[in-house]
């Protein structure tokens, strides 16, 4: 974790504000932000005088440098040309959800990196992300994998009516005897 500024820390310990500095630079950097970053808009955040109370959890970017803030029209070059599949993204963004420092070598595409920030900052989006985007790529995941992955296999199990309305009729008969 980046160092806070001395004087900062002592001032936000008198003030009853650190633990609330802390959530802060937390949130920041669950939201993807790198711990030097989220230690930077924390403390311009805290350190505003016009920020008596604690600083909510969608702070005014204009305290931030620009330095500070991510750029993300210039990180397209972190990618390189690498492109993947939907569900090789929707997978990568499941994987790395919650690892915070991820690098962006990792990423196989800039839209799973858009995904995973896009993730991280609301809660609304995260579980959209679970409920519709990974439960819609688990069905093909396993069908990948699938012993049956024929190509007339639609992922049901194959059932012989005619033998089960015959016992279905046998037990019914028996019952009547």
């Amino acid at each position: 974790m980046a160092k806070v500024n001395a004087k900062l820390k002592e001032s936000l310990m008198e003030s009853g504000r650190w633990a609330d500095f802390v959530r802060r630079r937390s949130d920041l950097i669950s939201s993807g932000k790198r711990p030097a970053e989220a230690n930077a808009i924390a403390s311009a955040e805290f350190s505003d005088p016009s920020n008596a109370v604690s600083a909510p959890s969608n702070a005014v970017k204009a305290s931030v440098p620009a330095s500070v803030d991510n750029n993300f029209g210039s990180m397209l070059s972190d990618f390189g040309d690498r492109e993947c599949s939907i569900l090789d993204q929707v997978l990568w963004v499941a994987r790395y959800m919650d690892i915070l420092d991820v690098p962006k070598e990792l990423c196989p595409d800039p839209a799973a990196w858009s995904l995973l920030v896009a993730c991280r900052e609301s809660p609304q989006f995260r579980s959209d992300f679970w409920t519709r985007m990974y439960a819609k790529a688990i069905p093909s995941r396993i069908k990948e994998s699938s012993e049956f992955s024929g190509d007339n296999f639609d992922g049901k199990e194959e059932v012989d009516l005619c033998e089960v309305l015959l016992a279905s009729a046998q037990s019914d008969e028996e019952e009547d005897e």
